[in-house]
């Protein structure tokens, strides 16, 4: 299920990276082809249907799809939320004897501070046990220490937020379900004389639920959260469903995953004042994708062999659009480890190194296909591509190895560009302002 992650976030990263990023007028080194002529600056003209930009006539059209989206997001919007969060995060700890008889605890806190912080710490495997029945009632804080003060079919947290009381309330309905999930991490770390560990760490986590779960969280009479999410788990048939609707503040979310052995399907979208701002979707084909055997051997290459064609996209607006699709993961993931493998101990055989990389790199680039479109017209404007970047040690022999990184190939002139240098802005200075400034007033929000 990594591997479906994956995809989607793959789709939502590249669309995302290609809207805020820019180039200057040369395209990478070792690029034999010129960049098309243009004045890159943006109008915010609609391209005539099924023509093919240049590259400068993309960076326009790009410029002009990033401020539009950056002009949704105010970071104001999410402000009292967000000092809600912290509030709740604030207002008590959770102890062992807050939920008694499970060890998760400390969910609820996660829950708030994921508003604020994204730190996890775990090096032992812990087996957590979910039950929500075993968790409802009513908390409140008691001598500094949320403690359950009153009965309820619901799990609520009460406390007080500007005088007002507030009120994070968890419901559940519908017929109880139980599941088992485990995740699979590296934990990095040092043992006691100071050599360095890599461990593999599995959690797991025995879950009992209603098929609806309401988070919602209101404060003086006004709801700020409102999250429902149904959970279809049929064990047997290994067929699980989840279908996630919501608003947080001024943002509405909408999630529907379907998965099943043969294949696998999620649509995310998210809409801002209720404008659809993106629309991402993913959909794979496999055998015994759900089932736990398929991934018992430690060989990549058997457990990828049970993943077959998959496809993605991303709609930004109505006006970008990324389709990808890939045919063969075993032959990504073998020409991954090409590249991996690659590695030369003297100077004189960089030449050579990058040459293979290249190689390896459009062999990659032919089995995941990722296009960019305009306006949904048929026309492709290019692709998402990687590329090889040399990566030189700092030692005696000049030793050196290659990393994989993202690029754009445009089709008008077939000119490629790594995203870091298409993100070297000289002619986006406005939007990469605005990127600043919105990201600085989230952080001051946030205290960070």
């Amino acid at each position: 299920m990594k591997l479906f992650k994956f995809a989607i976030m793959a789709a939502a990263v590249s669309g995302m990276t290609l809207l805020s990023a820019c180039t200057e007028n040369e395209p990478v080194s070792g690029d034999e082809t010129e960049q098309g002529s243009g004045t890159g600056e943006g109008t915010g003209t609609p391209s005539q249907p099924g023509k093919v930009l240049s590259p400068d006539e993309s960076r326009s059209r790009l410029e002009a799809i990033s401020n539009e989206v950056l002009g949704v997001f105010d970071a104001n919007d999410q402000k009292e939320l967000n000092d809600l969060c912290q509030a709740f995060a604030d207002a008590g700890e959770f102890t062992d004897e807050t939920m008694p008889g499970a060890k998760n605890y400390a969910v609820a806190k996660r829950l708030a501070n994921a508003m604020r912080t994204c730190q996890y710490s775990n090096v032992q495997p812990e087996t957590y046990a979910i039950n929500f029945g075993d968790q409802t009632g009513i908390y409140s804080v008691v001598g500094g220490t949320w403690t359950r003060t009153g009965n309820s079919s619901d799990i609520v947290f009460q406390f007080a937020y500007r005088g007002e009381l507030t009120e994070l309330k968890i419901s559940g309905t519908g017929t109880v379900q139980s599941a088992k999930i485990e995740d699979t991490y590296d934990d990095y770390h040092y043992d006691p004389g100071y050599n360095y560990h890599v461990e593999e760490i599995t959690d797991t986590y025995n879950i009992t639920c209603p098929e609806m779960i309401t988070i919602s969280l209101k404060s003086g009479g006004k709801e700020y959260v409102n999250v429902k999410s149904t959970i279809k788990v049929d064990q047997n048939a290994k067929v699980y469903a989840l279908n996630t609707t919501g608003r947080i503040a001024n943002i509405d979310l909408e999630t529907i995953t379907n998965l099943t052995g043969s294949k696998g399907t999620t649509t995310n979208t998210i809409k801002v004042g209720g404008k659809t701002i993106v629309t991402a979707k993913a959909e794979i084909n496999g055998t015994g994708m759900t089932d736990e055997n398929s991934y018992a051997s430690d060989d990549a290459n058997t457990v990828l062999n049970h993943f077959g064609k998959g496809t993605v996209s991303l709609d930004i607006l109505g006006k970008l659009q990324v389709r990808g699709t890939s045919s063969n993961w075993t032959s990504i993931y073998k020409i991954g480890q090409q590249i991996d493998d690659l590695y030369i101990e003297q100077k004189s055989d960089y030449s050579y190194m990058m040459s293979k990389a290249h190689e390896y790199c459009d062999k990659f680039n032919q089995q995941f296909d990722a296009k960019f479109y305009y306006d949904n017209n048929s026309n492709a404007q290019g692709s998402f591509i990687v590329m090889p970047d040399l990566c030189e040690h700092d030692d005696y022999y000049y030793s050196a190895h290659v990393n994989l990184i993202g690029g754009i190939r445009f089709d008008s002139d077939g000119s490629k560009y790594s995203l870091s240098d298409f993100g070297d802005c000289n002619q986006f200075t406005n939007v990469t302002n605005s990127v600043e400034n919105l990201i600085d007033t989230y952080r001051n929000i946030m205290k960070w």
